[in-house]
């Protein structure tokens, strides 16, 4: 039981303070602390007290004073305790210390309630060689100690580069330019998984943190300060680094592939069909680098039409297992952005030796179907084959054969408009949406293309394709060969029934309760085609998946048993679903951007909308020129109903925060 006037030390925010005991009733202890405070501590808080009394009748001032002058003496005392040689001595007893003893080892049988203090504020003060218990300090075990010096070392280390990368930062926008501090390759990738990852960065809370005292709050900080090194551009492709999508191939599979492009000539392969007296062609766009279809027709003496699917043999050329393949598996898709491709093979293959290129003897996998002139299928046989294509052709080019009355491009627009209808009574759902694209130039200019979906080319090409995939997949069903199907629930509500509708809302709306299209090895029905089964195989230099049911189909082909067993596709399909996913976010997020980079130039411009109707107190408008979506407050509204046209006015657009601001005119 302390008195009162006696001279105390407690514990206050880890350092020891020196007081005096006013009074005590039992356990609590009410104190006038050497900062002139008066406060009330538990017992347990005391870690040191001695006889010596003080005069209360003192001022409190006076007392203050006093117990500083006593703080003073103590503080400079403990500057003289080696901590770490009484450590040195005392470590692996396996007991506590007292005070006292400690201090009596520190500086000999002299020590009084100074010398015992001075130890107590080192050893509070280092907390590295003993631990404080009420017993007394007991030493720690050279791992403990390791690991705290280890602890301290990075503690130190990264205020430092707080400190110093924060002065850097704010120096850069001060125009100061400070030299880089050693601390620069961490400081730079800090700065970009904050970009990146934002509040789910992996060390989020130390970026903040830099950026704080930086005095940068912004919630661009981090991005606006690599753009301004110089180490990001202001187009920046965040998703891509989030999802750690490879742009360049490594030189080994470089390699494998400028052997793979010469490895493969019709000489070493004549079982192959020679189809190379067809008129074989391509339709694509006039910037498509890697095709890998063409159709031919023949038009029968009996009136019967002999249609080519030809899809370019890529499993002749890449080898499962290879690196070629291995590389292909694990970007699982190739990207298309308005800025960049992102191939799935390299240029050599995906550009040159498998794409389909006019003149050029290609090996490839072939269905010829055998139809009357309105679509009704006779028969059909696959074929692995040689080919040259005779003629490439855009959209643009069949649009107007089509239009002109040219025979052989009306004949197979009129085939393929059968097979749609066939899909069509099969359940197809048919959304005929305007699609806009954008292309960014090398010159940076930002090009916008709207394409029509119901075109006779557009029509043509993806009949033919749907049809091939699916009979790729009957094949493989019949055969009990393990396949990757595509299978699609029915949408959540049904609008339109029937063929092709012209009513933009009705399909826009359509479109938004659609249910998402899977891959699984069970064949199902897919809804938005109308077929079942089905699967794709016409897009192997482009999708990993499509080269996998290339693989298994070839096999039947030969007579060879599958590549593929269920197992293995099991261990393949999380990883092709995976890459499809993030190509179709990237691909859209980068057509959003660009979209906006565009717009932003287009401030006071008017455009026209179509009212999409009132969600969360906000009118939803269509801007139809662009096929992007943007808000008005409902109050603005007035009485405007959902399918009303309506013209609206760009007043922002903030690519880099996906931003859209527009109003009614």
């Amino acid at each position: 039981m302390l008195l009162p006037g006696q001279v105390l030390e407690f514990i206050e925010t880890g350092r020891v303070v020196s007081g005096v005991c006013l009074e005590q009733k039992k356990n609590r202890i009410r104190a006038l602390s050497e900062t002139q405070r008066e406060v009330q501590i538990a017992e347990a808080r005391v870690v040191n007290s001695e006889e010596t009394r003080l005069d209360l009748g003192q001022a409190r001032e006076a007392l203050a004073s006093t117990l500083r002058e006593i703080s003073t003496r103590r503080e400079e005392l403990s500057r003289q305790v080696d901590v770490k040689g009484l450590w040195e001595v005392l470590q692996g007893e396996g007991q506590e210390f007292s005070a006292r003893e400690l201090a009596e080892l520190a500086f000999g049988q002299r020590a009084g309630h100074d010398q015992v203090s001075a130890v107590i504020r080192a050893m509070l003060a280092d907390r590295v060689y003993f631990r404080f218990r009420p017993e007394g300090f007991r030493p720690n075990p050279p791992e403990t100690v390791e690991k705290i010096l280890l602890q301290r070392e990075r503690e130190e280390q990264r205020e430092r580069l707080l400190d110093e990368g924060s002065r850097w930062i704010r120096s850069l926008w001060d125009g100061k330019h400070l030299e880089a501090p050693v601390f620069q390759e961490e400081i730079l990738e800090l700065l970009k998984e904050h970009a990146i990852f934002g509040s789910s960065a992996p060390r989020q809370e130390k970026a903040q943190e830099l950026l704080r005292r930086a005095g940068m709050n912004h919630p661009l900080a981090s991005f606006n300060t690599l753009v301004r090194l110089g180490v990001w551009s202001r187009d920046e492709n965040l998703l891509a680094h989030r999802f750690g999508i490879r742009r360049a191939f490594p030189p080994e599979v470089e390699q494998e592939a400028r052997v793979a492009c010469s490895c493969l000539v019709p000489q070493d392969e004549p079982w192959r069909e020679d189809l190379t007296h067809l008129q074989v062609f391509t339709v694509d766009s006039p910037h498509t680098r890697d095709v890998d279809d063409a159709l031919s027709i023949e038009l029968l003496p009996d009136g019967r039409v002999l249609v080519g699917i030809h899809i370019t043999d890529v499993a002749s050329r890449v080898p499962r297992e290879s690196l070629l393949d291995k590389e292909a598996f694990r970007r699982g898709t190739s990207i298309y952005l308005p800025e960049e491709r992102i191939p799935m093979f390299p240029p050599a293959l995906s550009e040159e030796a498998c794409s389909l290129r006019a003149g050029e003897m290609r090996p490839a996998v072939s269905l010829f179907l055998e139809v009357t002139k309105q679509g009704e299928v006779l028969g059909h046989r696959f074929s692995l084959s040689w080919l040259r294509v005779a003629r490439r052709l855009s959209y643009e080019e069949v649009d107007l054969a089509v239009e002109s009355g040219d025979q052989i491009m009306g004949c197979l627009h009129r085939i393929a408009l059968g097979f749609r209808g066939q899909r069509v009574e099969m359940g197809a759902l048919l959304l005929p949406l305007p699609e806009v694209t954008v292309r960014l130039e090398n010159s940076g200019e930002i090009i916008l293309e709207r394409r029509d979906r119901e075109s006779p080319a557009q029509i043509l090409v993806s009949e033919m394709m749907i049809r091939a995939n699916w009979i790729a997949a009957l094949c493989m069903k019949q055969a009990s060969v393990a396949c990757l199907y595509r299978v699609q629930p029915e949408p959540r509500e049904r609008l339109l029934e029937g063929g092709p509708q012209g009513d933009l809302l009705r399909n826009y709306k359509q479109r938004k309760l659609l249910n998402r299209a899977v891959t699984q090895l069970e064949p199902g029905f897919h809804s938005g085609l109308g077929l079942s089964p089905y699967t794709t195989v016409t897009s192997p230099i482009r999708r990993y998946a499509d080269l996998v049911a290339q693989r298994q189909l070839v096999a039947i082909l030969k007579g060879d048993p599958p590549p593929f067993s269920s197992k293995d596709l099991e261990s393949i399909l999380p990883q092709c679903e995976e890459a499809a996913s993030q190509a179709a976010q990237m691909e859209q997020a980068r057509q959003r951007y660009w979209l906006l980079r565009y717009l932003e130039h287009k401030r006071g411009e008017e455009t026209r909308g179509l009212v999409l109707g009132l969600f969360n107190k906000k009118l939803q408008v269509l801007l139809t020129d662009y096929m992007m979506e943007a808000s008005v407050p409902a109050k603005a509204a007035g009485r405007l109903q959902e399918g009303q046209e309506v013209q609206v006015r760009i007043l922002r657009a903030r690519p880099l925060e996906d931003e859209l601001k527009v109003e009614l005119c």
